[in-house]
């Protein structure tokens, strides 16, 4: 990243983000996709919420380990937190 900063700006803070994946096979479900309200996930906990209000959760505590070698996102704050550049 190269900073470009305006007269006066000094950068006070970087934040970077990771991305990490969970794998849910669902292939195995006997789920009527047309018969799904919504999904989420929270907590390594994959539900499924049917029209009908019926659940489908599948939980997956493996695979959590973030690669830490390049972030997705930099952003570089000056000391009132405002962003001073992004990538």
């Amino acid at each position: 990243m190269e900073i470009d900063l305006e007269e006066g700006q000094k950068p006070m803070v970087v934040e970077v983000g990771y991305m990490s994946y969970l794998h849910f096979d669902i292939k195995d479900l006997d789920i009527d996709w047309t018969q799904v309200e919504s999904i989420y996930c929270r907590y390594c906990t994959l539900t499924i919420h049917m029209k009908n209000g019926d659940e489908h959760e599948i939980t997956n505590y493996e695979d959590l380990e973030t690669d830490y070698k390049w972030p997705k996102k930099m952003i570089v704050f000056d000391g009132d937190w405002a962003i001073i550049d992004e990538e």
